[in-house]
């Protein structure tokens, strides 16, 4: 049976967004996926998605030239930004393999990366970026959650991958209305991670709706549920 976000419909298509709303909280993780009632959002900034598509454009251009761009030399890695079109095309592409399959539970994982570099050694590191007003002291553990499924889905599907990931944040200098700046952090990878959450999310899809959580802003939204 082919998965389904409706765990109901088959084994449940899970994302670092859906495993990240999980550890956040199981109630509205379960409605969610069982009934596919989505959480009040805040608008997300276009000029949040205009910055990130203009690092995507510079990065495109570092790769067709063979260059690393300035704001990974800072890491003084020994890389290259991965130049198969086809296989970082795919992993940008969530509906695309690469996927990975829990043996036990049948549960599946994507995801989508926005950018892939690969070590001298023939490694992988998967890359990701982040908007924000200023680079925040610590990684917020859902963006490190995040890039520990980028790995699980380059390691499981027999890409050598290397311990970490990296987190490109970028961020308004202020020095006028359209100049951004950029910080790079290191993000150690935990491997046994997602498929611990990958399993611990069928066994909450498996039961009856959960209990409403006292540290959830959220829960209050579906009362009826």
């Amino acid at each position: 049976m082919a998965p389904s976000e409706a765990a109901d419909d088959g084994p449940p298509a899970l994302s670092p967004a859906r495993l990240n709303l999980l550890v956040d909280c199981e109630r509205c993780f379960w409605v969610r996926m069982q009934r596919g009632e989505t959480r009040p959002e805040e608008a997300f900034p276009s000029v949040v998605s205009g910055v990130e598509r203009e690092v995507r454009a510079a990065f495109e251009r570092h790769r067709e030239a063979g260059t690393l761009p300035p704001a990974l030399r800072t890491a003084r890695l020994d890389a290259t930004l991965v130049d198969d079109d086809a296989f970082l095309s795919a992993c940008r592409t969530w509906q695309r393999d690469p996927t990975v399959t829990d043996p036990d539970t049948g549960a599946v994982l994507r995801g989508a990366m926005d950018d892939l570099l690969e070590l001298a050694d023939g490694a992988f590191v998967p890359l990701d970026y982040k908007t924000h007003g200023t680079p925040p002291e610590t990684v917020y553990p859902g963006y490190q959650r995040q890039l520990e499924c980028y790995g699980h889905l380059l390691a499981e599907n027999g890409h050598r991958t290397a311990p970490f990931g990296l987190l490109l944040y970028v961020y308004p200098t202020g020095d006028g209305p359209i100049t951004f700046d950029t910080e790079l952090r290191w993000v150690r990878l935990r491997p046994g991670r997602p498929r611990a959450l990958m399993r611990r999310a069928v066994r909450v899809l498996a039961g009856s709706v959960p209990e409403y959580s006292e540290d959830c802003e959220f829960c209050s939204w579906a009362e009826t549920a």
